[in-house]
């Protein structure tokens, strides 16, 4: 479930980013690493409230609930649009085979 906070995906100049970030959110939250989880929700929370977009990992970095990894895992989704851990996560075997699994009804 998430929380809707009155802003719109296409409403923030990071959505991209925040699409990226909650893919591998949505990984952590399958593999149950509940730390990470927390810290990518945090990371997401507050980019959606950013008025501006976030390029580089310094001005990530000064955001509240970041820290230095994460500010430049935002930054290579800015330069590059996409995620090199969440293409390696996505190519996991048993991350597909849960996948699979998930979208077994009953």
């Amino acid at each position: 479930m998430k929380k809707h906070d009155g802003l719109n995906k296409e409403d923030s100049p990071n959505s991209r980013t925040i699409e990226v970030l909650q893919k591998m959110a949505d990984y952590y939250e399958r593999t149950q690493d509940h730390w990470r989880l927390t810290a990518y929700r945090k990371a997401i929370g507050a980019l959606r409230k950013q008025s501006n977009k976030i390029t580089t990992k310094e001005e990530a970095y000064a955001m509240p609930s970041i820290g230095e990894r994460l500010a430049e895992k935002i930054e290579e989704i800015v330069w590059t649009n996409r995620l090199r851990r969440l293409d390696n996560a996505e190519l996991e075997p048993n991350d597909e085979v849960l996948q699979m699994f998930l979208k077994i009804y009953g």
